[in-house]
């Protein structure tokens, strides 16, 4: 019986990078992509969001030297400013070849040269695993921070998070790999694309912390929630999980809720500090129906 050399070609990893005027850091993220030494053939998808900086040049001159390796979109207009959110959900997932999936922004970078085979080789051996990650380091400017602290009981090799854990658990996208099981509703646009991703994830199985020290996450003021003020960051949080409501069922729908009324409570915090008292008020309303509605599985 003859092999299927098409099956035999695909690469086990797609890994999905968007990009927009991350000139000054695009070429840190290639090359950390770039060095992964791996038993298995994986492929680059870029995004680019009409950069005006020098990026796509960039991106360009490595899909030349990589091309069998590297597959770059570089859109003439922005769709961000149009209203498109989760750009690697429409532009890179779908095209996605590999049995697994990796997520790094033109921003950030890993580190780990075996970032890739480890957790590939974790996944083949844990069927129940949906996604795995690792910890980060933090960059802002020229200062890098210490590693993530991560409370004790992930102090192992391994770690599988309980369903509730994962929900208040630090998961940096750029570190975690995936299986290729989820899919984003057309029509579901939210900012914050990490609550949307571990949420889609949790309805399929669970998920494995790797104790390594495997990626950069890069703080600047560029960046799409870097720089904004607290209370900008949390209305943020509150109006894409309050989204995603209607497109989840329990347990998953109950976590949301949870999640939604602990935002709230902390607006109210801000507003009672800076004399917002009506405001407080509202948002403390809000607190107790979500938390009403979790009792009650409204």
């Amino acid at each position: 019986m003859e092999k299927n050399n098409d099956l035999e070609n695909l690469p086990v990893v797609s890994i999905c990078c968007t990009t927009f005027n991350h000139a000054s850091y695009i070429k840190d993220c290639l090359d950390g992509i770039l060095m992964q030494e791996t038993t298995f053939d994986f492929e680059v998808l870029i995004y680019d969001d009409a950069s005006t900086d020098g990026t796509s040049e960039i991106i360009e001159a490595y899909q030349e030297k990589y091309p069998k390796k590297i597959f770059p979109i570089c859109s003439k207009e922005n769709n961000f400013s149009k209203g498109v959110r989760g750009m690697s959900f429409v532009y890179n997932i779908p095209r996605a070849k590999g049995k697994y999936l990796a997520l790094c922004e033109g921003d950030d970078y890993w580190t780990a040269k075996d970032k890739l085979q480890r957790q590939v080789e974790f996944m083949e051996k844990n069927p129940d695993i949906v996604f795995t990650f690792h910890n980060f380091r933090r960059k802002e400017g020229d200062s890098l921070k210490n590693p993530f602290l991560y409370p004790p009981s992930f102090n192992k090799d391994v770690y599988v998070l309980k369903f509730k854990e994962a929900f208040n658990t630090q998961i940096q996208p750029l570190t975690m790999l995936f299986r290729k099981v989820i899919s984003k509703p057309k029509e579901l646009n939210v900012l914050n694309g990490d609550a949307l991703l571990i949420a889609l994830l949790l309805e399929k199985g669970k998920g494995a912390f790797l104790n390594f020290t495997g990626a950069v996450y890069r703080i600047h003021d560029g960046g799409i929630h870097a720089g904004k003020h607290k209370y900008t960051r949390i209305s943020n949080s509150i109006a894409s999980r309050e989204k995603m409501l209607k497109y989840f069922d329990y347990p998953v729908k109950g976590e949301l809720y949870l999640k939604l009324a602990h935002y709230y409570k902390r607006l109210a915090k801000l507003d009672f500090k800076r004399g917002h008292f009506f405001k407080g008020m509202n948002h403390l309303n809000w607190l107790l129906k979500y938390s009403f509605y979790y009792i009650t599985r409204k």
